[in-house]
């Protein structure tokens, strides 16, 4: 069971802004690692103002617990789809947010 958008909300509002302090000190001890320890999003490291930093924290945070569409795909999944659309020169392979490709398409 799903909970409401406007509930989920609340709870990310109410618990992001006292974790932005300890994921600040695991980003600081661990890196990146650190940092994904984390249940939150947080942005300190990229100097943004405090209350800028806040509002991303909160708002990334909810959107990374209520995605509206999420819908992983495999690698061999997207290579196909570059197959079947006539792509030549495909290289497709794990990037940083998940599968990315490259390719040329034919002339036609």
């Amino acid at each position: 069971m799903r909970m409401k958008p406007q509930t989920l909300y609340k709870v990310v509002a109410t618990a992001t802004p006292p974790l932005i302090p300890i994921t600040r000190l695991l980003r600081k001890i661990g890196g990146r690692a650190g940092a994904r320890i984390s249940p939150i999003c947080e942005y300190s490291h990229l100097g943004l103002p405090a209350e800028v930093n806040r509002d991303w924290a909160i708002l990334d945070t909810f959107d990374m617990y209520s995605p509206a569409h999420d819908h992983p795909q495999s690698v061999a999944d997207v290579s196909a789809w570059f197959e079947r659309a006539g792509f030549v020169d495909v290289e497709v392979g794990y990037g940083p947010n998940g599968v990315i490709g490259r390719r040329r398409r034919v002339a036609e």
